[in-house]
């Protein structure tokens, strides 16, 4: 059975892209890929080796800082604004309307969002997206949404304020992985849904534009894994001839850095028979 992973297939749909569109044809290029999900974002370093294959050049790096994290920023802030049991109440009795909420604060505020437009404002109506969690909003706060026709504006720095706590946690995970890294990092890839933000995508080309040459985002990043799948697959039927002599297959990730590898240390046989080898992580 051929192991194959989510990473290794953004890094084939990358070293496709470098080929085609950045002519990095030199065996030794080395490019980053920066995979930005709704959970976690991972980073890989790769290397380009002869016969189109692909070497492993630092420690992958993952954290949970993807783009869920900036819906529950959101979440945060409406907290802030209707008070912690409304919103808890919404979640458990009217779970719908809560993730209703959310979609439309992701369609109207969280990929329109940009940075450049000072004057960006989301404007949330309650009676529309979530109707139910007025009957758990009380005191003050209720008289405050009613004054304002349950609707609550979310300007510039609101917005801008949920997007810096977690790209500032991506941008130090790259610069780590840059830091890692002896070569010269030539491309870098963001791939992935959150990658699409227009203003993820500008902090990080103003942050490292003087350190990697090339930052490329795909046309469809989202698609990246699913198509580098595909292209291996494809590759593989290709080579469907040779699955019967594995040493003369080619597979395309030839390389890898592993976070722990094993080995044996051999004690001297004074220490009797049983205590001749022992099986340790080199952690």
């Amino acid at each position: 059975m051929i192991l194959f992973c989510i990473a290794e297939a953004a890094a084939i749909y990358c070293m496709e892209r470098s080929l085609k569109e950045h002519d990095l044809k030199t065996p030794g290029t080395t490019f980053m890929i920066v995979d930005c999900g709704g959970g976690t974002v991972d980073l890989t370093t790769r290397k380009l080796l002869d016969d189109k294959q692909l070497g492993e050049v630092t420690e992958r790096a993952g954290d949970f800082c993807g783009s869920t994290f900036i819906d529950k920023e959101f979440i945060n802030a409406l907290c802030k604004v209707l008070g912690e049991s409304a919103i808890n109440s919404l979640k458990e009795k009217h779970y719908g309307q809560l993730q209703h909420m959310i979609q439309e604060f992701c369609r109207h505020a969280k990929l329109p969002f940009t940075g450049d437009d000072l004057e960006f404002r989301y404007e949330l109506d309650l009676e529309d997206v979530a109707p139910a969690i007025m009957q758990y909003v009380t005191g003050e706060i209720k008289c405050m949404m009613e004054k304002a026709d349950c609707l609550i504006v979310f300007k510039y720095k609101d917005i801008k304020s949920m997007f810096d706590p977690i790209i500032e946690r991506i941008i130090k995970m790259i610069q780590s992985q840059l830091d890692n890294t002896r070569e010269t990092c030539s491309v870098m890839f963001l791939v992935g849904g959150f990658s699409q933000s227009k203003y993820l995508q500008k902090r990080i080309k103003r942050e490292f534009q003087h350190r990697v040459k090339t930052i490329s985002v795909p046309t469809y990043p989202i698609a990246a894994i699913s198509r580098g799948a595909a292209l291996y697959g494809l590759s593989m039927k290709n080579s469907a001839s040779n699955l019967d002599r594995m040493n003369s297959l080619k597979f395309v990730i030839n390389e890898r850095v592993l976070k722990y590898t094993y080995g044996f240390e051999e004690f001297p046989a004074k220490w009797g028979s049983n205590c001749k080898k022992s099986f340790w992580p080199y952690l």
